[in-house]
């Protein structure tokens, strides 16, 4: 689609068929869920400080501001097209519909895939509380029920994760004030990088490990993507789903930067941290909390099962929206665009997502999921970054955030992604690749020739006043156009 031109589907609105119930509060905390900072900071941290010893919060600070950066990036895009859809959507209508289709489908595979590394996840936490259970069996019954809760009716699945997200800030609090209190450390350790070897010598802090740091550190703050799938749901979505990521991000930064610096300030040795088979556990064990270790073990795991939740519901919409634009054949699109009458959730295809995500967890396909998931979050957001330099051109979009510093802030953010590309590995790519290309036989096969009738972008759903004298469309109506096109032919 030529950019500079109007939106092919002007004047034809979606129909509100969510439940548009959410706040700025709301949907952030909703999208923190879905980001699980316990599970970032109990997981993940380690890893970076294996790979960056003291760089590492230096680095989590400036990948902070990168990722400040692509949430106003978010925030200008997601308000100009605040569709359930998520990137995709904006990508479809900015950049083109051939490779909105090729983002669908890669982030539809590979976070489904996700979904089920993060159940083994589930079931390796409570493992280690409960060593006699079964990892994929307890996975498999938790992604379970995450799907059934994630039909709820939205606020009613909000306050539910939102009683889960308070335990997990009371561990990541814990974990904090227990690090600051036994602090072995000065300041200064926070301020002078130094990298180490896997014995804990030592090393120097060269670019690569530099790279990695800030590569990992981003990969520790995204997620805040995902207030923008929830866009539909949010009241005033035009202004509030801009701060609900404002405040996602920040909100983030702290909860995975405090507890980094604790770690690394309350370490009696460094060479301990950075070889110990269970990092956070060391840091635990020589504060001596005693069984707060058990606490710790579960509040992760109740992170986890928060965050099966959250992205169910982040995933489902995504595939009912790309339904209701028409993917598939009809009757398939006609089931998984379900809305249920009573909860205004897109139950069918929640519960789809959730049932491929169980039968993946038997997945061998599962292995190195996460270093593929990071290069496709720094190829789907260096599209958005071009998409947020092209989004201008469109002169008739109703009004909406536009971000300060534009284009340096797009511009910035790209040159960052580029730098952290160069740490990928190749298979990845050629995975990426592989998926990408088996959607483009599908687009050019079966979408493309039955553009208008397939693959159908419509402006999204305004509010109030807003939609008065534009003409909304239906799924229903769609489907009569279909027919009508088929007997003209």
């Amino acid at each position: 689609m030529d950019s500079s031109s109007k939106l092919p589907t002007e004047g034809q609105h979606y129909a509100q068929q969510l439940d548009r119930s959410l706040g700025t509060f709301g949907n952030a905390t909703l999208t923190l869920s879905a980001m699980s900072p316990a599970t970032t900071v109990f997981v993940y941290v380690p890893v970076i400080y294996f790979v960056a010893g003291t760089w590492s919060f230096l680095a989590t600070v400036i990948a902070g501001v990168v990722a400040l950066g692509m949430a106003v990036v978010y925030a200008e895009l997601g308000t100009a097209f605040p569709v359930a859809g998520g990137e995709y959507s904006m990508i479809a209508r900015i950049l083109g519909p051939g490779t909105g289709f090729l983002v669908f489908v890669v982030q539809l595979v590979i976070y489904v895939l996700l979904l089920a590394v993060y159940a083994v996840g589930a079931g390796q936490q409570l493992q280690a509380v409960w060593p006699s259970l079964d990892v994929r069996f307890v996975g498999l019954v938790a992604l379970a029920i995450a799907g059934c809760l994630s039909v709820l009716n939205i606020k009613v699945g909000w306050a539910v994760t939102l009683v889960m997200l308070v335990l997990e800030l009371v561990a990541v609090g814990t974990l904090s004030v227990l690090g600051v209190v036994h602090a072995h450390a000065p300041v200064e350790r926070l301020l002078t990088p130094h990298a180490f070897a896997p014995d804990g010598s030592v090393g120097p802090l060269t670019w690569s490990i530099i790279l990695m740091g800030l590569t990992l550190g981003f990969f520790n703050l995204t997620g805040f993507n995902c207030a923008v799938v929830f866009s539909e749901e949010t009241r005033e979505a035009r202004r509030k789903v801009a701060r609900a990521l404002v405040i996602a991000v920040v909100a983030v930064l702290v909860l995975v930067g405090v507890p980094t610096a604790a770690g690394l300030l309350g370490a009696p040795s460094m060479k301990g941290l950075i070889t110990s088979a269970s990092p956070m556990n060391y840091l635990l064990e020589s504060y001596s909390v005693g069984r707060l270790a058990t606490f710790i073990d579960l509040a992760i795991f109740v992170a986890i099962f928060n965050a099966l939740i959250a992205n169910v519901m982040i995933f489902g919409r995504v595939l009912w929206s790309g339904s209701r634009d028409r993917v598939l054949p009809d009757p398939l699109n006609r089931w998984l665009d379900s809305v249920h009458p009573k909860s205004k959730t897109p139950w069918v295809a929640s519960l789809v997502i959730a049932a491929i995500g169980c039968a993946c967890i038997f997945s061998s396909a599962l292995t190195g999921l996460v270093t593929l998931s990071g290069l496709v979050t720094i190829v789907f957001m260096s599209l958005m970054c071009i998409a947020a330099l092209r989004v201008r051109r469109f002169r008739d979009l109703p009004e909406h955030y536009l971000m300060p510093l534009w284009p340096i802030i797009p511009v910035a953010v790209l040159v960052a992604f580029i730098l952290m590309a160069t740490g990928q590995t190749a298979h990845d790519l050629y995975v990426t690749l592989g998926i990408a290309a088996v959607a483009l036989v599908y687009y050019l096969a079966y979408l493309r020739p039955r553009a208008g009738r397939r693959w159908v972008l419509l402006s999204a759903v305004e509010e109030g006043a807003a939609q008065e004298g534009s003409s909304v469309r239906s799924d229903q109506t769609l489907v009569q156009d279909e027919i009508q096109g088929t007997v003209n032919l």
